[in-house]
């Protein structure tokens, strides 16, 4: 095997890492942004339960004073706006590197061909080189989708965690008061 048939395998070989590379980088793309629709549909459910509960609260307003009603509520819908804010984040479309268009590659063999007639895997550096190039842009972006997810489920959780504390304290009080 000649060395220029080596080369030319080493770089088909690498090529194909690249696509798989850049196909699984999408997948997680994909699943990031699933996620983070979910999130907004925690958002959405969540909402209405806390506004559910609030009517409840107002019905013991007795035993409730009205600052700690309004106090619980607004700490928990800014946590719940917040999970919403980092959720339309992580799925937002970032913009993206894409590969050329057909016209557009033929345009650049084109000018470039003696180039790509001179050397056998000039095509396939033009690949390795479009693919790298679109799965890094892509990794950075999937990577930064992740943070906001995080965050996003972090507003969430403190938000449901800060429900339960006040509840609790709302649920004996309320308790207490009819004992």
């Amino acid at each position: 095997m000649s060395e220029k048939s080596q080369e030319n395998t080493l770089l088909s070989e690498i090529v194909e890492y690249g696509k798989y590379a850049l196909d699984l980088e999408i997948k997680r793309e994909e699943s990031l942004i699933t996620q983070a629709n979910q999130m907004t549909t925690a958002f959405s459910f969540s909402t209405a339960a806390l506004y559910i509960l609030f009517q409840i609260g107002l019905e013991h307003y007795n035993q409730l004073t009205k600052d700690y009603l309004l106090y619980a509520v607004a700490l928990i819908t800014f946590l719940l706006l917040l999970c919403l804010l980092f959720a339309f984040l992580a799925s937002w479309r970032w913009k993206q590197n894409s590969f050329y268009s057909a016209n557009d590659f033929f345009e650049y063999v084109s000018k470039n061909e003696k180039k790509f007639l001179e050397n056998d895997y000039s095509f396939l550096l033009e690949w390795k080189s479009a693919i790298t190039e679109k799965h890094s842009r892509l990794f950075e972006l999937n990577n930064r989708r992740g943070l906001f997810l995080k965050l996003s489920m972090g507003c969430f959780f403190s938000a449901l965690v800060t429900v339960f504390i006040f509840g609790t304290k709302a649920f004996i009080i309320i308790i207490g008061g009819s004992i």
